[in-house]
């Protein structure tokens, strides 16, 4: 009985399967949770949401920035597969959380303010909008350009949530470092901003963190009980794999760039 957490699938079905064929997945005895971003890049993402759909209670998910999207493409799709798979997609959680393993999993990561009951809470009212009647337009919102300077709070959060990378101290976002990082490289450009996973923050000091997202990590470098599963798969990296129980790592190769 094992429990598994595997980085961002990208819609590459054939990798999954791989990886779970590797290790004997048993569906009746062993769980796996995934970062998010299911779809998109990847050529199979239908096949990827159809068979996690069909794992039922032997799977928990987290909701990534491309799941988001995924469901602002499709909602209206007349296609009844995918209507039904986003219906089940908008109705899956932020966060997911083992209080006696102390396992916390999220797509991209927290701001190290928040404490375990503020991102309860902020889950909660990012999926009441998800999964309510007027989710259309809340993630209409979402995107809305607007927002990428001026976030209301529930847009703040949903971008922590799925897409953090860099932040401030104070927990304000750093979201255009990576973009300022190509252009300052050769000038030694400082920054004040640091991965997220670097500030200590209450959840940081009393939970494993999981999380996904972040493929340029290639999950190095983090502090210790922190893991970073997002190995690139849909770029000619890794689908990644980790057994809770004794820490094994396992992995598959991904898409081979073209």
């Amino acid at each position: 009985m094992s429990t598994y957490f595997i980085g961002d699938v990208h819609g590459c079905y054939k990798q999954l399967e791989n990886l779970l064929d590797k290790v004997k997945f048993n569906t009746l005895m062993d769980t796996i949770w995934l970062t998010g971003d299911l779809v998109h890049r990847g050529p199979n993402s239908i096949e990827v949401l159809s068979f996690i759909h069909s794992l039922g209670k032997s799977t928990k998910i987290v909701l990534g920035n491309h799941d988001i999207q995924f469901i602002k493409n499709n909602y209206c799709s007349n296609i009844d597969k995918i209507r039904y798979l986003v219906h089940w997609l908008r109705h899956q959680p932020l966060i997911q959380i083992d209080e006696e393993r102390k396992i916390f999993m999220v797509h991209a990561g927290v701001i190290p303010q928040w404490n375990i009951n503020n991102v309860i809470q902020y889950a909660h009212d990012i999926e009441l909008q998800l999964r309510g009647n007027n989710f259309k337009n809340f993630i209409k919102s979402i995107y809305n350009k607007k927002n990428n300077t001026t976030l209301n709070e529930l847009n703040f959060n949903i971008q922590v949530f799925t897409k953090i990378r860099y932040c401030f101290s104070d927990g304000k976002l750093d979201i255009n470092r990576e973009y300022h990082q190509k252009i300052e490289r050769k000038n030694s450009y400082s920054f004040l901003s640091s991965p997220w996973f670097n500030f200590h923050g209450p959840i940081r000091k009393k939970y494993n963190i999981i999380f996904g997202h972040w493929s340029a990590l290639m999950g190095q470098g983090l502090p210790s009980g922190i893991y970073g599963l997002d190995t690139g798969c849909c770029w000619g990296g890794y689908l990644t794999m980790l057994r809770w129980e004794d820490k094994k790592i396992f992995r598959v190769p991904g898409i081979k760039n073209k």
